[in-house]
């Protein structure tokens, strides 16, 4: 009878344990959820006028709490957050100061040049379609959109067979709304004579890069 008593005992204490070791873990994993919230909804709260003096460096992942409610917060790629049209993040992409700029339901006769539709060739401020081919954006407190220089001769390559451009260069426009371009010039030329360079006209030139010159100190 003894034993079976300290049987019983030690089974209790084991249960006790058990319950105490569960609820810390609660407590843990609810601190945890609880941080996550703070910062969540701190970035949530900025207003886009705020958003616009932030400057934002690589940023590839934001943690946000889960549609569903607050049980498992998930760290959500912001790729995929620019093609959800509720997504939590959308004021990221689209600020609200943007919409007079790019909504094609604005009435505002004065305005009505500044919608980008598809197929409108879009012009820069001098009137001449942009060339930015196979480009991307560099934001340094202007924007910078870069890409080939397609603006020449189209003609039909006896090798490939496909229709292509000899190399003009890299051009380059800036922009403080993203709409109005202004066009820069050619940023990067092309080598005239030597048919062995990389840039030499007859080569191919795809997808241009900016990176910055640390030694330099210049993209």
């Amino acid at each position: 009878m003894a034993s079976w008593a300290r049987i019983r005992l030690w089974w209790r204490w084991a249960v006790v344990l058990c319950g105490v070791a569960a609820l810390l873990l609660l407590l843990i994993q609810l601190n945890a959820l609880f941080a996550e919230y703070k910062k969540v909804a701190s970035l949530m709260a900025l207003q886009p006028p705020l958003l616009s003096f932030q400057e934002l460096d690589q940023v590839e992942y934001l943690t946000l709490l889960s549609p569903y409610g607050l049980k498992h917060p998930q760290t959500i790629n912001l790729n995929h957050e620019f093609l959800i049209e509720y997504s939590p993040a959308r004021s990221l992409f689209f600020p609200s100061s943007w919409h007079g700029t790019f909504d094609p339901t604005n009435t505002n006769t004065n305005a009505t040049t500044r919608f980008f539709l598809p197929e409108k060739i879009w012009l820069d401020t001098a009137g001449n379609p942009i060339q930015a081919h196979g480009g991307g954006i560099l934001f340094d407190h202007t924007y910078f959109w870069y890409g080939e220089y397609k603006n020449g001769k189209t003609y039909q390559a006896e090798s490939t067979g496909t229709a292509r451009v000899d190399i003009i260069g890299v051009a380059c426009s800036s922009s403080k709304d993203l709409w109005a371009w202004k066009f820069e010039g050619i940023v990067l030329a092309p080598h005239p004579s030597d048919p062995t360079h990389d840039l030499h006209k007859s080569k191919v030139l795809e997808r241009p890069k900016v990176i910055y010159n640390e030694k330099k100190a210049n993209m």
